[in-house]
């Protein structure tokens, strides 16, 4: 997983603890040294396929780089990262992705991008456990489609060599019910954390 080099200051503010510093839950990289460019939010274009064809060759997972660092930024300006994260207000660009870094660092193993040509639609956040990689914490492009949700989802489990587990909260499954439908994923159980039902899901064995 590479860092995010782009935007790091030389002195980054760190988030508070949640077990280890963090940043902006549904059920979850350094590039060159320019100065962030300015933070603009422009509406995706939306697809036209039909629902069953999910798959499509401008869809791809990547690598995160500045663009995913943008995006959240932009996000948790509008308030709306994971809940858990709890981040500190105010942080500017720099002092955001430095923490963001160490968030990722500290709690995950994988990130990844999903990306509509060089668009980020979401960002996906993984912990590799015993062999399995756990979803984490994601953050989506706030003006992404339901259409392009279904087609991010479709290319990022599709691709995915190794299992996926994946707990989610009741109000959110419908997501992954549709994936599953559509054969990227099947249930495997229900499970709880801190007292929440969760609906857990993993990739199909290839």
């Amino acid at each position: 997983m590479e860092a995010l080099t782009t935007l790091e200051s030389s002195t980054s503010t760190k988030l508070p603890d949640k077990d280890t510093p963090c940043p902006g839950k549904e059920t979850s990289g350094k590039s060159s040294s320019k100065a962030p460019v300015p933070l603009k939010l422009q509406k995706l274009g939306s697809g036209s396929r039909r629902p069953a064809n999910l798959i499509r060759d401008s869809v791809s997972v990547q690598d995160i780089d500045e663009r995913d660092a943008r995006l959240a930024y932009a996000v948790y300006k509008l308030g709306k990262l994971p809940e858990n994260w709890n981040p500190v207000e105010g942080l500017k660009p720099m002092d955001f992705v430095g923490a963001l870094e160490d968030f990722i660092s500290s709690n995950y193993t994988h990130a990844w991008s999903v990306r509509e040509k060089n668009d980020p639609i979401v960002i996906v956040f993984g912990l590799e456990v015993s062999g399995f990689v756990v979803a984490g914490d994601v953050i989506w492009h706030p003006n992404a489609t339901k259409r392009q949700k279904l087609e991010a989802g479709a290319r990022f489990f599709k691709d995915r060599k190794n299992i996926l587990v994946i707990g989610v909260t009741f109000d959110t499954k419908k997501y992954y019910e549709r994936l599953m439908d559509y054969g990227f994923l099947r249930r495997v159980g229900t499970n709880y954390q801190d007292g929440e039902r969760m609906a857990q899901f993993e990739t199909r064995a290839r």
